[in-house]
């Protein structure tokens, strides 16, 4: 491939192939259009930057950026739908149009209220929850863990919720 140079003939010719790779991974035409867009926007970064070089392999770096955006992408997703435990947190029978943390149940700390916000409503990962707290991502799973824990002793202690 010749030097590169940022122009829309570059985007033109790759976006193409790139979103046919990206629609391959995640079977959605607008997430692989997103994931497409965040690879240029990843690539347009390290350039200004200067992490990236004219003599670099940059369609074959593209390439890579996209399917790494796709499973990135497909894991989040897939880590949020194995875990549907929404119901085992919320109070059953509950209007679903209150806020989430109204439908929690009651005695749970500020903070355990948030981080299961977090989680389930934000869909944020441990990642984004750990940078959030500023705590490690073990420190996250085992905030949102014990959470969910007192969470359900809350449930089970009702008869009501049995």
């Amino acid at each position: 491939m010749a030097p590169f140079v940022w122009h829309d003939e570059f985007y033109k010719e790759c976006y193409p192939k790139l979103y046919g790779l990206a629609l391959r991974n995640v079977h959605n035409a607008q997430l692989a259009q997103d994931m497409v867009q965040e690879a240029f926007r990843i690539l347009f970064e390290k350039w200004t930057t200067g992490q990236i070089q004219p003599d670099d392999h940059i369609d074959v770096w593209l390439k890579t950026v996209v399917v790494n955006c796709c499973r990135t992408e497909m894991q989040k997703m897939s880590y949020h739908a194995d875990a549907p435990l929404l119901d085992s947190v919320t109070i059953p029978g509950v209007d679903e149009e209150l806020p989430f943390v109204d439908r929690l149940p009651l005695g749970l700390s500020e903070s355990e209220k948030k981080v299961l916000q977090c989680f389930y409503e934000y869909r944020l990962s441990h990642k984004d929850i750990a940078q959030l707290y500023g705590i490690s991502l073990e420190a996250s799973r085992m905030k949102l863990f014990r959470a969910r824990m007192h969470c359900r002793e809350l449930l089970l202690k009702c008869e009501k919720y049995v």
